[in-house]
């Protein structure tokens, strides 16, 4: 997404793409009316339009979809691009996503996952409400202001904890099946920029954590990158494990920082050319050493950043593979105040290196935690014998939480079960060895505290021990 005014245009039409599907033969499959209605030959803008009135005034809408036929056609016509990064967002949505982008809010600062009891804390940004009231990445909260959570769809949680500064939102937590409730005063806060100094082995180094690259994530790296050189910091790290990306031009003005005027940064291809995407300022802050952090959800912006830095600055990557998204959208905003965001180029590495569908590989490979949770409800009881995905994320669990369960391939050992019963007895569980819900949301909430403790970040304390 390119960091720019959006364009104000008058969508004066409305338009479609539909493909129509008749598969013959089926019994009783279809039903037509057996009127044909026949139009004279149309251009394909006035094709488009034709197919519009059509359905708006002959279509007999059996959906029951809240959603307006226009909003639906609109869409529909943008997914058929057949990319996933374009599409057609009503003002909310648009609203939404900017806020998003951003990571400026009114609320208490965490992230979450659906559970059956309710959600469950995937992270607490620094310097929230939700840090100062001591919420923990595992803690399961059940309800907010009285309303059961575990009644609510993923994104109606949103709306009732989100709130105006100032206000306050009463959460009953649960923790091995223990309650306490938290009172948290909500506030403006800003969820994209995270930094501190810290000495290791007689080094200042700094430490910045960009969690999205938004509109005005620049100027505070900036104002950080000043504080930094009064501290005399000859070591950054930069954080950018879990960054989905942002503003393309942001992330310029970001590298802009490092390098000198004349600087190619990186290529911008469009349609009709790749032109080189150079410094225009005078600044220019540099380090001994540079490391940037990457895994597997870093994206888009975030990606140009590690690749500039690694390329042009002289940066160490350490992590895992990047996710591998160089396409920049750009947003339109439409006469009814929706937003049209669609692909119209992509960038390249300051060596010209093509990084969409590939990724980044990071100079120092390190695995990290497995993050890929299914956490739907499941009413099955898994016991000794027996194979599934469920077991094997049991296992992992485990064998991270040093239960020791011999094994992490699916396969429910009778080792596995005893190591089982070993965390069912020290939390206070059905001690049985056989694997329920009951046991997955505890585990998952154990093993999501560990793993966002920055004492357990295998990558970070790599990087630590090479200052």
């Amino acid at each position: 997404m390119d960091k720019q005014k959006k364009k104000r245009i008058t969508f004066k039409a409305y338009v479609v793409t539909i493909c129509i599907v008749l598969v013959i033969g089926l019994v009783g499959g279809y039903g037509l009316s057996g009127l044909i209605n026949k139009v004279a030959p149309q251009s394909n803008t006035s094709r488009v339009n034709e197919v519009y009135k059509i359905l708006k005034n002959a279509f007999y809408d059996t959906t029951h979809n809240k959603t307006s036929l226009d909003t639906r056609i609109l869409k529909g016509m943008v997914d058929g691009l057949g990319d996933i990064h374009s599409q057609y967002l009503t003002k909310d949505e648009s609203k939404a996503f900017t806020t998003s982008v951003n990571g400026d809010y009114e609320g208490i600062g965490i992230t979450y996952l659906k559970v059956h009891s309710g959600i469950m804390v995937s992270r607490v940004y620094e310097n929230t409400p939700a840090y100062s009231a001591g919420i923990k990445a595992g803690d399961i909260i059940v309800s907010a202001d009285g309303v059961d959570l575990a009644k609510q769809s993923y994104d109606k949680v949103p709306d009732l904890i989100l709130g105006k500064s100032g206000t306050s939102v009463m959460l009953k937590m649960k923790k091995n099946d223990q309650y306490v409730s938290k009172k948290v005063t909500r506030k403006a806060v800003e969820t994209d920029f995270y930094a501190y100094i810290a000495n290791k082995n007689g080094k200042n180094y700094g430490y910045i954590h960009l969690n999205t690259i938004g509109s005005n994530t620049d100027k505070k790296v900036e104002n950080i990158l000043n504080a930094f050189k009064e501290k005399h910091v000859t070591e950054l790290i930069v954080d950018l494990r879990d960054n989905g990306g942002g503003y393309v031009g942001t992330a310029k003005d970001i590298l802009s920082l490092f390098n000198k005027k004349g600087e190619t940064l990186y290529y911008l291809r469009d349609k009709s050319s790749t032109k080189p995407q150079k410094d225009n300022t005078n600044t220019d802050f540099h380090y001994q050493h540079g490391y940037v952090l990457v895994n597997e959800n870093t994206a888009s912006s975030a990606e140009l950043i590690a690749s500039t830095l690694n390329e042009v600055d002289g940066f160490t990557t350490v992590g895992s593979k990047t996710y591998g998204k160089s396409i920049i959208q750009v947003e339109d905003e439409l006469s009814n105040g929706a937003t049209l965001k669609y692909t119209d180029s992509e960038w390249l590495t300051s060596k010209k290196k093509v990084i969409n569908k590939k990724g980044i590989n990071p100079d120092i490979k390190i695995e990290s935690y497995n993050r890929d949770f299914n956490t739907k409800y499941f009413s099955d009881i898994y016991k000794v014998d027996q194979v599934d995905e469920h077991i094997k994320m049991m296992e992992i669990m485990l064998e991270t939480l040093h239960y020791q369960p011999g094994r992490k391939d699916g396969y429910f050992s009778v080792e596995a079960s005893e190591s089982l019963k070993r965390y069912e007895n020290e939390h206070h569980l059905t001690v049985n060895g056989e694997y329920d819900y009951n046991d997955f949301e505890n585990l998952l909430s154990d093993y999501m505290n560990y793993i966002t403790d920055t004492a357990n970040d295998l990558v970070l304390n790599d990087v630590l021990g090479r200052l």
